[in-house]
């Protein structure tokens, strides 16, 4: 492959999945890609990776458009209204196809806590936005705001 870890497809053909492909730049890279959700239509990919150049934190989650030629649009960060300085994966759309949720390991429990009590420590711990990740969801419209104009060919 390209790096760590990834990205294949395998094509249904006549009810059997056959061959596993990579897929190619910009999809993949020399970084880390994990988790990806793929839209219904195909038209879009979700990817939660570590992109040096214009990562919020740690795994944030990009976006790519499908060309009309079966080609991936470069992955665009999907920013601050989704991605935080933790890590954020798992990311999949509701049925309906209305929300999009993901998982994000936010840490805000602790800042500003000064000296850390066992009591301070305790309740971080068993509270959101602990760094243990937690579930999101925001409207999937973003995902349509994230979509160039016009997609070249």
């Amino acid at each position: 492959g390209f790096g760590y870890s990834d990205i294949y497809r395998a094509k249904l053909v006549d009810g059997k999945y056959v061959g596993a492909e990579i897929l190619p730049e910009p999809v993949n890279s020399p970084d880390f890609e994990g988790d990806t959700f793929i839209a219904p239509d195909e038209s879009y990919i979700i990817v939660s990776t570590f992109r040096k150049e214009d990562n919020i934190g740690q795994a944030d989650l990009y976006i790519s458009f499908r060309k009309e030629d079966g080609s991936w649009l470069p992955l665009k960060n999907m920013g601050e209204r989704i991605n935080s300085e933790g890590g954020e994966n798992c990311q999949i759309l509701s049925p309906c196809g209305k929300y999009l949720f993901y998982t994000s390991r936010r840490d805000t429990n602790l800042s500003g806590v000064s000296p850390l009590t066992y009591e301070a420590i305790k309740k971080a711990w068993t509270e959101p936005q602990n760094g243990n990740g937690d579930i999101y969801w925001v409207d999937a419209k973003i995902i349509e705001e994230l979509r160039p104009k016009k997609i070249e060919k």
